[in-house]
């Protein structure tokens, strides 16, 4: 393995020649084990499995990594990372095959930059049968884009949903934003919370509320950007006037787990583009209810939804150890366990059409609506510069209140110069 020094300097160089986040913004990952003290039954006779993660989700999982080493025999070293950094790291140890890792996590919106087999291996024993493990759109997320049909193996997902208190039953509609904002009027003294920390949480925010008319960041057919349309107006102005009504240094300053917080903590009655992971330190409760995120017209809206997927990196040193812990947190036993343990939903049938979510069935019914009103995010290898744009231009309508259609026509051009640089438009 190559030295810190040396294996930065090599980064550096692939991320310039690829046109990636600057390296003085990547960090070399710190060992999860080493990080989290809590977690103290670990066997130093075992032989280590090396995991990189996102650090929110080794952070979850934490209380299921021991059961999850006696089921392998194997001790987990999980680098976990931010998601840029991770993006980054996988750069080179997939892209180089530098045999660093055993199993990767990444999500379905990165498949355009990593997902193809040479750099992800093929597992056969872990392609049994997978067709009919999980729910049409969980499977769809794993497709490769060299047409392999499971070029990873999907672990858990998350939707984007909104959370109120159960005292506002019969005053709050939330079947279309005319509706909402009719029956929550911004003078109607209900807080509101709602993360908006740019890029990532704006981002998702703004894309939720395009989504709410049925429209994307590109136009499906020919990937071409569509930031100045009307939906693309109305998503702007409606998750401004959010911002104004959540307070602006308050929504810049949260992402969907601070939201959550705060409706936890009796700050807020309402919750906005909360990613439903988020939502379970709220839950068991009689006190809140959960619905997805109003329509921009009726029967308009779909869900946006994203999977991440456990990957054996091509090179991997121990691809027989890789398959078994892939293998132990797609099993029923550690499927059923991820929500009420960890936080994180679950992905395959026959867990989610079980008891998966004790005394939150409220968000059992969000999650199984969510997977057949879902729409995946676009297969662009520019989707991360996109929703970066995206946020950048939010943060400005919110923060800087510059003017809605100045912002619409820049990002628009930006987008369309990004999709150009990397030859994704369509005829």
């Amino acid at each position: 393995m190559t030295s810190s020094r040396s294996r930065r300097a090599l980064l550096t160089s692939a991320l310039a020649g690829a046109g990636l986040v600057a390296i003085d913004r990547v960090q070399e990952p710190a060992s999860f084990r080493r990080n989290i003290g809590a977690i103290q039954v670990r066997s130093t006779a075992r032989p280590p499995l090396f995991v990189a993660m996102l650090d929110r989700h080794a952070n979850r999982l934490a209380p299921l990594l021991p059961e999850i080493e006696a089921s392998i025999n194997r001790r987990l070293e999980i680098d976990a990372l931010s998601a840029d950094d991770l993006y980054a790291w996988y750069t080179i140890d997939l892209l180089q095959q530098t045999g660093r890792y055993d199993v990767v996590s990444m999500v379905d919106a990165w498949t355009p930059y990593f997902g193809r087999r040479g750099y992800l291996a093929n597992v056969p024993d872990l392609d049994q049968d997978a067709g009919a493990r999980y729910p049409r759109i969980i499977g769809q997320a794993a497709q490769g884009i060299d047409g392999t049909a499971f070029v990873a193996y999907p672990w858990t997902f998350d939707h984007t949903c909104c959370v109120w208190n159960s005292a506002l039953d019969h005053r709050i509609d939330f079947g279309t934003w005319s509706s909402f904002f009719q029956s929550a009027p911004d003078d109607g003294g209900i807080p509101v919370s709602m993360g908006l920390r740019v890029p990532e949480s704006a981002a998702l925010a703004y894309r939720n509320a395009l989504l709410s008319f049925g429209d994307d960041l590109v136009r499906t057919e020919s990937n071409q950007p569509d930031l100045t349309s009307y939906s693309a107006t109305r998503a702007l102005e409606i998750v401004k006037r959010l911002a104004n009504r959540t307070g602006v240094e308050a929504s810049l300053g949260e992402d969907g787990s601070g939201a959550a917080s705060s409706l936890a903590a009796g700050q807020a009655q309402i919750g906005i583009f909360l990613p439903a992971s988020d939502t379970r330190q709220i839950w068991p409760s009689p006190t809140w209810r959960v619905a997805h995120v109003p329509s921009g017209r009726d029967g308009s809206g779909v869900t946006d939804l994203s999977v991440w997927l456990l990957g054996v990196p091509g090179g991997a040193p121990n691809v027989d150890a890789a398959r078994d812990f892939v293998s132990a947190l797609s099993a029923p036993e550690m499927q059923s366990r991820l929500w009420p343990d960890a936080g994180l939903l679950p992905v395959t049938s026959a867990v989610l059409a079980g008891d998966w979510a004790p005394n939150a069935a409220a968000m059992e019914v969000a999650v199984n609506l969510a997977l057949y009103r879902a729409r995946l995010r676009p297969r662009l290898r520019s989707f991360r510069s996109l929703m970066d744009i995206c946020g950048r231009m939010v943060q400005s309508a919110v923060r800087d209140g510059q003017p809605v259609p100045d912002l619409l026509t820049a990002a628009q051009s930006s987008a369309l110069a990004v999709l150009q640089e990397e030859n994704e438009l369509s005829s």
